[in-house]
């Protein structure tokens, strides 16, 4: 084996645990960005008016969606089958904010005994499924 061949084959592993906390950290922030929306969500909007509240919403999920593709389009070395646990986790994770909001708004329940937890539950599909290491 030459030194060229010895380099790169000791490269590649560190690639891909940089890629992999970086694909970890982007799942993280992006669950706990969700359960802190919610929580917002839960607080604040009551005292807005319908159109801010669901604009706001739109405008929020949108920004989360296109935050990942950018991603996904930027990274060079993304674990093998993150990109699909990333979307399973984040449809999850969406499928539980929408649920809470509509529970949130249809009750009017602002307890945080109720909400935190709800948060975690919101945070975890996303953080966790993306936070998988991928096949080397």
């Amino acid at each position: 084996m030459n030194v060229s061949q010895s380099s790169s084959s000791l490269s590649a592993p560190a690639a891909s645990h940089t890629s992999h906390g970086a694909t970890s950290g982007f799942s993280i922030a992006t669950g706990i960005l969700l359960g802190a929306f919610l929580l917002a969500a839960v607080y604040i909007y009551p005292g807005g008016s319908v159109r801010v509240n669901v604009a706001t919403t739109v405008a929020f999920v949108a920004l989360v969606g296109a935050a990942a593709a950018v991603f996904l389009k930027v990274r060079t070395a993304i674990p093998a089958g993150w990109g699909n646990r990333f979307a399973a986790g984040l449809g999850g994770t969406m499928a539980f904010y929408s649920s809470a909001l509509v529970f949130a708004l249809a009750s009017g329940q602002t307890s945080s005994l109720v909400w935190v937890p709800v948060a975690i539950a919101v945070a975890l599909p996303v953080a966790v499924l993306g936070s998988i290491p991928g096949k080397r």
